[in-house]
């Protein structure tokens, strides 16, 4: 992922969640829904990130069973497990939408990236 994307990202990510804390207010949708798509490309890009160092290689990209993985493990920690846990939680459709379009861009933004030999991790099930 675009080290400037990446960056960018995270500066949006802590600027909303500065702002929820010190009592900013959002528009709703800015609010609602902005930190769910950056959600799954600031995991997965991280994620990657420590792949590629562990591993040595910058050509590693996660494959699309990984994404989809993650998109849904997300999504029902997050709009399924969490609101039957705490009240602070609500479950959101809309919410799962945002994670599976942020995971999408991810997957895009990794297959554009132009590496030169690309080796797609997968990890094995035994």
């Amino acid at each position: 992922m675009s080290y400037l994307l990446y960056f960018t990202g995270w500066g949006i990510y802590c600027c909303l969640f500065a702002a929820r804390k010190t009592g900013v207010k959002i528009p709703e949708l800015i609010n609602s829904y902005v930190t769910d798509l950056l959600c799954l490309p600031l995991i997965l890009g991280t994620a990657l990130w420590v792949i590629r160092k562990i591993k040595n290689s910058n050509s590693i990209q996660l494959s699309p069973a990984m994404v989809v993985f993650s998109v849904a493990y997300v999504a029902i920690v997050m709009e399924v497990i969490l609101p039957q846990l705490h009240t602070q939680y609500t479950g959101d459709i809309l919410d799962v939408i945002c994670y599976a379009i942020g995971g999408y861009v991810f997957f895009l933004i990794q297959q554009q990236e132009g590496f030169k030999s690309k080796s797609t991790l997968w990890i094995p099930l035994n």
